[in-house]
């Protein structure tokens, strides 16, 4: 507003107008006026206020914070101003600053929301989780419906981990804003990791409606079709994103993650993998560029589908490793400690329930005087390992889903080995190991094949289960141990069951196969049609959760490759851990996976006394229950021919004294596979002999 009508007018009405023009986003009419003004009344603090927020909504941090700060020298009782002086300093970056702003505020109002949530904000960038959750919590306390606090605390607690919290918080902050893009699209990321897969497509649709330029919501909306195996609407979402967001390479790539759960034929799985191997292929000549803050949620992994395709895959891995190496910068890890090694295991929050199976007894047992523990997880993970697992020396450190963060966090700890629980099942666990955190890496059978990644030194198995030229299929160097590099404890027993809880028939034989659907390779229907021919009366039982695409697969595949036998394949809801042991003391048998061969499940059966007929192949993962077998020193129901596979397994369905036997000779033999305290000594002498000076 020029000088010379700020004259004709009272000085009211010129500051009147300067905020009409603020309030209809006139911004650089609004400046204008505010400067004007000023010149006139350099005392009047409002003007400087309005200044500043005006500044400050054009990106113009530097003039924004001087004028904040003059209102604040002139009226240094609004709580207001110095919030907003806060969040001027914030967006500038001046952390400490800001933080004495906003607490300046809060001390002038106590129940002043937004400057509670902005204390959030501050120490979230600070690194505080905790006092940031506790700042949220106090806003949400004073104003409940704060849209600010509540999106921002569910961010915090996702990233945390703490994903039924965070949901919650999300749907409070639609309550109380309406349909917002940024909180669908977050609730939707939340719902997908928790498996609500049909809930999070429609929060990110809904997101995509809110704000059809929103690439985020595009892009998880296509890892959700994905997840149902929709590849036609993954596609479409994935190449929609890409369009939305170039920035983001990462995401042309996805389809480099995606594998289908089941095949129709052995051809085709064949064509999948070479159609991947030529894709990944051209991305290697092209490349790929990453933001490092984002990887974890950006990045996408070897799909843990590869392990069930009965064929090597070293070369692909590699390939995977290829694309990311180059862009992860290696720590340069300190000497060995002297005295006790410290020893950290690395566990990303999905997979904490199978760290606990295998590895929370070797993490109770390790001699306290020879080794220090360290446990890296996210807070919710930690958590629950906390209360599983019973040692009171542990250095428990959480670490961010964010990988720069992580890589810092777990860096510090400055271990001597890492154990890395599974790489390459989800983005952090994966990528993790690249930036060579410790001077020693390795993983272990969590990881179902080799690693492919040339910064894990060594992999931990089994002589009882790697055939003799197993070592060319890892990356790492194998390290056989004559136990098993898994410590369990024998489960407990279960109140008895009858088939009829089950609603199975109570005639006949029921052959188990409780694996994942995707371990039924095309090439096990001909073992699968032949049991169903030769046992008229058998009944083979598999699990699946409710509405899976997989399942409509494989019962397509079935009706082809079974005829008649597809009719006496009865499918059960997924159990829990107790619901599955009463399953298996109903059945008579349990048919092992050609190519895939059971692992935990085997353990289970064996306490519950199921015989597992198993016909192993060279892989490590057609051979996990030969292993057990030969542990126990029970031989006879390791096939050596696909013949020979069906013929025990209908022995064991229709020879009530054969099968007597085994689960005998089973139930005074299966105690050798738990509470093995060999393993701990054999990882102990491992962390011996890999950090020798």
């Amino acid at each position: 507003m020029p000088t010379r009508m700020v004259h004709t007018r009272s000085l009211q009405t010129a500051f009147h107008e300067a905020r009409r023009d603020h309030q209809a986003r006139r911004f650089a009419a609004a400046i204008a006026g505010y400067r004007a003004f000023i010149k006139l009344d350099p005392t009047h603090a409002q003007s400087w206020h309005g200044l500043g927020i005006a500044c400050l909504q054009i990106n113009e941090n530097g003039p924004a914070i001087d004028a904040l700060q003059h209102a604040v020298s002139l009226d240094g009782t609004n709580a207001v101003f110095h919030n907003n002086l806060g969040v001027a300093l914030l967006a500038g970056g001046i952390l400490d600053k800001a933080n004495n702003a906003f607490a300046h505020a809060v001390r002038l109002d106590n129940d002043y929301a937004d400057a509670l949530a902005n204390l959030g904000m501050v120490h979230k960038e600070q690194r505080r989780t905790a006092e940031a959750i506790q700042f949220y919590r106090e806003a949400l306390r004073s104003q409940p419906k704060h849209i600010n606090a509540l999106f921002n605390l569910a961010n915090l607690l996702y990233e945390e981990g703490e994903l039924e919290q965070a949901s919650a918080l999300y749907r409070d902050a639609l309550h109380a804003g309406g349909p917002r893009s940024d909180i669908l699209n977050n609730h939707g990321r939340v719902l997908l990791d928790l498996s609500q897969v049909n809930e999070a497509i429609d929060a990110f649709e809904q997101a995509l409606i809110a704000d059809p330029g929103n690439g985020e919501a595009a892009f998880n909306a296509a890892k959700a079709y994905a997840k149902k195996e929709n590849w036609q609407q993954a596609e479409r979402f994935f190449t929609t994103a890409s369009c939305l967001r170039r920035n983001k390479s990462l995401w042309r790539y996805q389809r480099l993650g995606l594998c289908p759960t089941v095949f129709q034929s052995i051809a085709e799985l064949d064509d999948y993998r070479a159609e991947l191997n030529r894709h990944l292929d051209d991305a290697i000549q092209v490349g790929i560029q990453v933001d490092l803050d984002e990887l974890a949620f950006d990045g996408f992994v070897p799909s843990f589908n590869l392990a069930h395709h009965g064929r090597s895959n070293r070369h692909l891995l590699e390939k995977f490793a290829c694309l990311y190496s180059p862009h992860i910068s290696k720590r340069n890890p300190l000497p060995f400690s002297q005295g006790a090694k410290r020893v950290g295991f690395v566990v990303t929050s999905p997979h904490v329930g199978s760290f606990l199976r295998t590895q929370g007894g070797i993490v109770e047992r390790l001699d306290p005087a020879r080794f220090r523990i360290f446990l890296f997880c996210d807070d919710a993970g930690i958590k629950k390992m906390r209360a599983a697992i019973c040692r009171n020396d542990i250095h428990w450190i959480p670490f961010s889903r964010r990988f720069g963060d992580a890589v810092a966090t777990i860096a510090a700890a400055k271990c001597d080995v890492l154990y890395f629980h599974k790489v390459s099942a989800d983005p952090l666990g994966y990528l993790l190991p690249f930036a060579r955190l410790a001077p020693v890496q390795c993983t272990s059978w969590a990881t179902h094949f080799t690693s492919g990644v040339g910064e894990v030194d060594y992999y931990l198995s089994s002589n009882l289960v790697e055939s003799a030229d197993a070592a060319k299929e890892y990356t790492e160097q194998l390290v056989r141990f004559k136990t098993f590099p898994a410590y369990e404890k024998k489960p407990p027993r279960v109140p008895p069951a009858a088939r009829s809880d089950f609603g199975l028939p109570t005639q006949g034989a029921l052959y188990l196969c409780p694996q994942r659907l995707a371990k039924f390779h095309p090439a096990q229907d001909e073992l699968f049609r032949q049991i169903l021919e030769e046992d008229e009366a058998g009944t083979i039982v598999i699990l699946s959760a409710d509405g899976s695409p997989a399942l409509d697969h494989l019962l397509t595949r079935f009706q082809r490759t079974l005829g008649a036998g597809a009719k006496r394949i009865r499918i059960l809801p997924s159990q829990s851990a107790v619901g599955l042991a009463q399953l298996m003391s109903v059945c008579d048998a349990l048919l092992d996976i050609r190519h895939y061969s059971v692992s935990l499940m085997a353990k289970d059966a064996f306490a519950a006394q199921l015989p597992i007929v198993t016909y192993p192949g060279d892989l490590k993962v057609e051979r996990y229950t030969l292993g057990f077998y030969r542990k126990m020193g029970i031989e006879d129901l390791i096939a050596t021919s696909a013949e020979g596979y069906v013929r025990l397994a209908i022995r064991l369905g229709n020879e009530p004294d054969f099968r007597r036997e085994m689960k005998n000779r089973i139930a005074l033999a299966s105690d050798l596979l738990f509470d093995d305290r060999q393993t701990i000594r054999e990882f102990e002498d491992f962390v011996d002999t890999v950090t020798l000076a």
